[in-house]
């Protein structure tokens, strides 16, 4: 009977004989060389792998500092150039002050050059003159001029001061053309009067000594006679040739305002100064023609300012009268404005009631016929 063993246990000494043998196979094949290769040629790559991640995280690091860099370069140009355009505003804003301050004079210039053309317009049709022809500005180019030439080009001037020139010099030509009439006629009259006087006395010395005393006596007679019919003549002479003096225009302005104003109270018209400065005696002219324009009781004497403002505009705009006086002027000058100014004003206020009163009876008698 084939003996059994029945011990369940390897042996161990057939192991290790077994692993002896196959290392020894293994060896003899070259597979444990080709094994070591493999080995080494991973641990090589992961050498290398880590090399490469230490690089990248190194350029990581460069990139993330040279952005840093960037930005803290930026951020100090941006605070720079904010603090430079703050200088520079600091440095404009008087600038554009200025360029607003002389925008709003020129203006308020242009503004009160244009009333003085219309003021200038009114003045020129008040006294009868011709319309002023507006002179236009012409363009002078700086190249062509040399100030080293020696002599001085003319300073061109705006229309406005052209047509106030062109109205004061026709002013001034009438004056001088009236006074220079007037000049002539006094000496003429006092020419013929001293012939007359030397013919007499001529005449007195050629007479007896009884009959020197009766012609002296007709002489001083006829001189008185002549002194009159002279005084006479002058009168004459100045309302016939239409050239009256200002004393006799002044005092038939006056009576005939007198004569519109003589109803109204706080009204006394006796001059062109203080009977004029309250403003009611303006008032009451312009209300005696346009009577619905404003209630004239409302008016008083204390409110100075009101009263000029409500004659100058309701003159303006109802008898197309341009307002020749300034409500400020007015009130500077207090109870004694100037004479000259209130009377050029009331002068052509009163022109321009005229032609409204002449308009208003010529339409009543269209609507009759």
């Amino acid at each position: 009977m084939l003996g059994v063993s029945l011990d369940s246990t390897p042996d161990l000494g057939n192991q290790v004989s077994l692993q002896d043998n196959l290392d020894q196979d293994c060896a003899e094949s070259g597979l444990e060389a080709v094994i070591g290769d493999l080995l080494l040629q991973t641990v090589s790559d992961d050498e290398d792998e880590k090399a490469t991640d230490e690089r990248f995280y190194e350029l990581e690091l460069n990139l993330q500092r040279a952005v840093q860099d960037v930005n803290c370069d930026l951020k100090v140009f941006g605070k720079s150039i904010e603090a430079r355009l703050e200088e520079a505003t600091a440095q404009v804003a008087p600038v554009v002050e200025t360029i607003a301050a002389l925008q709003q004079e020129n203006l308020s210039l242009r503004i009160q050059q244009e009333k003085l053309v219309r003021q200038v317009m009114a003045l020129c049709d008040t006294l009868g003159l011709p319309e002023p022809k507006l002179t236009q500005e012409q363009n002078v180019d700086p190249a062509n001029s040399n100030p080293s030439d020696g002599e001085v080009n003319p300073v061109l001037h705006s229309p406005t001061f052209a047509a106030v020139c062109h109205a004061c010099g026709s002013v001034s030509r009438k004056n001088s053309m009236v006074d220079n009439t007037s000049r002539s006629s006094s000496r003429t009259s006092a020419l013929e009067h001293r012939q007359a006087e030397r013919s007499e006395l001529m005449r007195a010395q050629t007479l007896p000594k009884t009959s020197a005393a009766q012609a002296r006596k007709a002489m001083i007679e006829k001189l008185e006679n002549t002194g009159a019919i002279t005084q006479v003549n002058k009168v004459q002479r100045s309302t016939s040739f239409g050239v009256p003096n200002a004393n006799s225009i002044k005092q038939m302005l006056l009576d005939w305002c007198r004569s519109k104003t003589h109803s109204y109270e706080n009204v006394d018209i006796q001059n062109f100064s203080s009977s004029w400065s309250n403003g009611m005696a303006f008032c009451a002219l312009v209300h005696n023609f346009f009577p619905e324009a404003f209630d004239y009781s409302s008016l008083s004497p204390a409110n100075r300012r009101q009263n000029f403002e409500v004659a100058f505009s309701t003159a303006e705009a109802n008898a197309n009268c341009m307002p020749l006086l300034e409500v400020e002027d007015m009130m500077i000058m207090g109870k004694k404005p100037d004479s000259k100014c209130v009377f050029t004003y009331v002068q052509s206020l009163v022109n321009h009631l005229r032609k409204h009163e002449m308009m208003i009876a010529r339409a009543q008698q269209t609507s009759d016929f």
